[in-house]
């Protein structure tokens, strides 16, 4: 079914100049007639069967090199800008979604070639899944917690004696010192120092 938004171009037997097939298809009328060298089939008076030279275009052109092969309503960029991530949309100010066709395809493209070399990464054992990592960071927390919950124990009795101070004052003092900056740790995971204290 048509939509409102898109003009309806009708391609049974549309003859055209290549002037007109540059401008709906996005190009030079100078790369129409390069295509046209390379084998577009042409009609009498080097004129374009739309449809044609579409099928060809399609055909044998490299997708990453095709330009405007689709008329593209603003009704479908604001499909495409609902169903891309947040983390997607890199330009316009303060993160607005792009508001051309090209952009998207650029953006469309380096969405693509990230995908590609993380799936390069993950199959050359570069890459750890998401849980590993997680319960990685999450022993390394416990550890670091541990080793400072226990450092208090272990050096109140070496301070007290260097400076004269009862031991359990300055276990106290150590232990509330510890404490204090184990909480202060607010980037840390939840888990990571859930008991901590």
């Amino acid at each position: 079914m048509q939509n409102q938004d898109e003009p309806h171009i009708d391609l049974d037997g549309a003859v055209i100049t290549k002037a007109e097939f540059a401008r709906r298809l996005g190009v030079s009328r100078g790369r129409v007639s390069q295509l046209v060298q390379a084998g577009m089939p042409t009609r009498e008076g080097g004129k374009l069967d739309e449809a044609e030279a579409r099928a060809w275009y399609a055909a044998n052109i490299d997708p990453s090199r095709r330009r405007g092969c689709a008329v593209v309503s603003e009704g479908a960029l604001k499909v495409l800008a609902a169903e891309m991530p947040p983390s997607g949309l890199r330009n316009g100010p303060h993160g607005a979604a792009p508001s051309d066709l090209t952009t998207w395809r650029t953006e469309h493209e380096r969405l693509k070639a990230e995908e590609r070399a993380m799936r390069l990464a993950r199959e050359r054992g570069e890459t750890l899944p998401k849980a590993d990592v997680a319960r990685l960071f999450g022993d390394l927390g416990r550890h670091h917690r541990e080793t400072w919950s226990q450092f208090p124990t272990r050096v109140a009795p070496l301070l007290a004696a260097e400076f004269g101070v009862s031991e359990p004052a300055m276990l106290h003092a150590l232990e509330t010192h510890v404490r204090n900056q184990l909480s202060a740790m607010v980037e840390a995971p939840p888990e990571v120092f859930a008991d901590a204290g």
